[in-house]
């Protein structure tokens, strides 16, 4: 994800990004995932304030298998729910432009796209034989 939309989710939500003096760094994503991480971090936050819990710390954001993982420490099942969520919604969202997508595999790699970028993607690798 790029550095303004990084810093924007750190700034928008210092209580799940931030663990003591640590802001965590990066998210190993493309930006088509910053609404669904938005929305997610915004829903565990009004979660928290109307349950009056203190909010999961982010460990880790990052694709895998063509879907969003959001790893966080100190959740309840709760939590995890509204997480799961939005992991699901990643595998019908495009991670380059966050369209409507779907998984595909690309050289052996399992990823989430649109077909215009899918298409992108495989004249890339065949561009490069």
């Amino acid at each position: 994800m790029n550095t303004q939309l990084t810093n924007k989710l750190h700034k928008t939500y210092p209580e799940i990004f931030k663990n003591g003096n640590e802001m965590f760094t990066y998210f190993e994503c493309y930006d088509g995932w910053y609404e669904l991480i938005d929305s997610l971090c915004a829903e565990l936050m009004d979660y928290c304030k109307k349950f009056n819990r203190e909010p999961p710390k982010a460990s880790q954001v990052k694709e895998k298998f063509g879907s969003l993982r959001f790893y966080v420490w100190y959740a309840n099942n709760e939590m995890y729910d509204i997480i799961q969520k939005y992991e699901l919604q990643s595998q019908y969202t495009c991670e380059i432009c966050g369209n409507r997508g779907s998984i595909k595999k690309i050289r052996g790699w399992y990823t989430c796209f649109c077909d215009r970028h899918y298409a992108e993607r495989l004249g890339e690798v065949y561009e490069k034989k």
